[in-house]
């Protein structure tokens, strides 16, 4: 639940989640000569973005819903918005089918 309450401190958090996870789709996808021209890129990070292509861009679909929500719901629960989008996050990362 610490991340739930990190997401929960400020407006922009949401926001800084989804920067992470474009710049994972960036990398996967060689768009960022920073990591590939520097020995930053770990190997298990590599196996990771190799591996989860597909779980990544769920994510970052999951991510944009959120943010649909927020924007077009005025009366929305934050609280359960972002506990839906941790636990549907797992589910993804885990591999869960529905």
């Amino acid at each position: 639940m610490r991340l739930l309450s990190l997401l929960l401190e400020t407006n922009e958090s949401v926001k800084w989640l989804e920067k992470i996870i474009i710049t994972l789709i960036r990398q996967q996808q060689e768009w960022l000569p920073i990591f590939a021209d520097d020995n930053l890129t770990d190997e298990r990070l590599s196996q990771f973005l190799n591996n989860s292509k597909e779980k990544i861009w769920q994510v970052y679909l999951l991510i944009k819903g959120y943010n649909k929500q927020r924007l077009t719901l005025t009366q929305l629960n934050k609280e359960y918005a972002l506990e839906k989008l941790l636990v549907d996050t797992l589910i993804v990362m885990n591999g869960a089918e529905d």
